[in-house]
């Protein structure tokens, strides 16, 4: 689309406001609504570009508190915290 809108651009500047006018107005206005739904999708695609980083963070921290949890269990003294009795 980008390539697109500079394409247009480019042509944009072989027509003659004097000679066309009405297609001058109407190309150039398309050209800029060309512009501004490019920049609508690009303001979409970051929206969506933090959302997802936000949910992969969510997603980060509950995972790091699960193997910290895990690590604590497996690390943590078994029984009662005294040495076993050798009743063997």
């Amino acid at each position: 689309m980008l390539c697109l809108a500079g394409v247009a651009m480019y042509l944009g500047q072989l027509i003659r406001a004097n000679q066309q006018p009405t297609l001058y107005v109407f190309f150039w206005c398309g050209v800029a609504l060309l512009v501004l739904w490019v920049i609508v999708l690009a303001l979409a695609d970051i929206f969506a570009t933090r959302m997802h980083i936000a949910r992969l963070k969510r997603q980060r921290i509950v995972e790091e508190a699960k193997l910290r949890a895990e690590l604590a269990r497996a690390s943590a003294p078994k029984g009662n915290g005294k040495p076993p009795r050798g009743d063997w």
